[in-house]
């Protein structure tokens, strides 16, 4: 193989490979790119995941467009080549006599479950390898307590806010130990948003089924007082 393209890979020394149909792979400058991508997104998953994440996909989808000289508003991505078949053939009006060639799991017919889930179709398979680690990290911060602490707060948050005028949105018996809810009265989901954004805060707010502006807050291993005393007096001063 090429030595100076070989370099640009990871691939094992003495490896010869001629399957690059099936396995095509990740150059060492994409993966750098895609492990700072991966980076970002951890640092405010709220942002990264949220409405950048469409708006970014947008962008992406129009050069790949523009690349393949399609038009961009019949262009997407998809995460594979098998929900891309997918799509394409829920979509189509396909009658009697239609032939359709789609690329499938490979072990889709499989009795053992595990193997029959195990390759759906070209994917990155980065975070079911990893859950050995992370389990490993989970059963640390259990031990460690670190979970009753998440929980502690969570109810330490219900007086705090409630203080405030906000109104919990169930009762001590239906609420999950690290998480609680609270409708705000006289204010906007989106301006809850603005303000919370401004803060630098990151919660989970939206419309109720009534109309009325639901605020979540869910606690994790770094959460701390300071964080509940930080969100109290942004709903302070958003809340009339």
């Amino acid at each position: 193989m090429r030595s100076e393209a070989r370099e640009e890979f990871f691939l094992a020394p003495g490896l010869t490979l001629l399957n690059h149909a099936s396995y095509g792979l990740t150059s060492r400058r994409v993966a750098a790119h895609a492990d700072r991508i991966r980076q970002e997104i951890e640092s405010d998953p709220t942002v990264y995941l949220g409405q950048h994440l469409t708006e970014r996909l947008r962008e992406l989808t129009a050069e790949v467009a523009t690349a393949l000289t399609l038009p961009a508003t019949g262009t997407t991505l998809c995460a594979n080549a098998t929900s891309a078949a997918a799509a394409i053939i829920s979509s189509l009006p396909l009658g009697p006599g239609s032939t359709v060639a789609a690329e499938v799991s490979l072990t889709w017919d499989s009795a053992d479950l595990v193997e029959r889930f195990s390759w759906p179709g070209t994917f990155d398979p980065v975070p079911r390898l990893s859950l050995d680690e992370a389990l490993t990290q989970h059963h640390g911060w259990l031990t460690a307590g670190a979970f009753t602490r998440c929980e502690d707060l969570a109810a330490a948050s219900v007086p705090l806010l409630t203080g405030l005028g906000a109104i919990p949105t169930t009762t001590d018996a239906y609420t999950p130990p690290r998480m609680r809810a609270f409708t705000l009265d006289g204010v906007t989901a989106p301006e809850v948003k603005a303000s919370m954004s401004r803060a630098g805060i990151r919660v989970w707010c939206g419309p109720g089924a009534d109309g009325s502006t639901i605020l979540r807050i869910a606690t994790h291993v770094y959460t701390d007082q300071a964080d509940l005393e930080l969100l109290c007096a942004q709903v302070k001063e958003t809340v009339p």
